[in-house]
This record gives C-alpha cells, sequence and structure tokens, in this order.
C-alpha cells in the first residue's frame, strides 16, 4: 500500500491496548536525517492484554514495499501491517513511496 516512509520512533496503532513505536531501523540510511524501519522490523514490546498469553511481544513489519528495497527489506510505509493487531501509523509525510 503507497504511503509515507516510516522511521525510528514512529508510532504504531496501539496493539493490545498498548502504545507501540518503531524499535529496529536501517542504521546508514536516512530519510530527513531519520533512520528508516523496514519490513521484519520490530516493534516495542508490549503486553498482551485479556489474550492467555500476557508476557511482553513485539511485532514486525509484515509486508513493506515490493519496490523500493533496503539492505534487501521492504521499506517500511504508513498503513504497512505488523503480524499482530497493529499497523504503523507514523510516516515522514514529504517522503512517499507510490509503489504497491
Amino acid at each position: 500500500m503507497p504511503g509515507p516512509v516510516t522511521f525510528l520512533g514512529a508510532a504504531d496503532t496501539p496493539c493490545c491496548g498498548e502504545p507501540t513505536f518503531r524499535a529496529q531501523f536501517i542504521p546508514n540510511v536516512t530519510v530527513n536525517g531519520i533512520p528508516v524501519s523496514c519490513q521484519t522490523h520490530l516493534n516495542t514490546p508490549h503486553r498482551w492484554i485479556g489474550a492467555a498469553c500476557k508476557a511482553p511481544h513485539t511485532a514486525p513489519i509484515a509486508l513493506g514495499s515490493t519496490r523500493v528495497r533496503v539492505m534487501g527489506l521492504g521499506l517500511g510505509r504508513m498503513f504497512d501491517p505488523t503480524v499482530a493487531c497493529a499497523w504503523v501509523a507514523q510516516g515522514i509525510p514529504n517522503v512517499i513511496d507510490h509503489s504497491l
């Protein structure tokens, strides 16, 4: 899904009732001076509220850009889903990936 490029510290939608943020990134690739977050990169640890498993967990970006690759990974964008119950909620507004 096309969208603004996501980055280290960008918000995800709340997962399991807790706020989450992009925690992993490519250290040597930046956009507007901020490291980018890509497919397979995790968000911050949070608890699975209301489920049998209450242990902290993290969720990677499930699918990034199909055309823009960074170190072999699909570039992360706002609206990309995570493996769990959230999606990327924040991106750099002046840098857009228009690929699917």
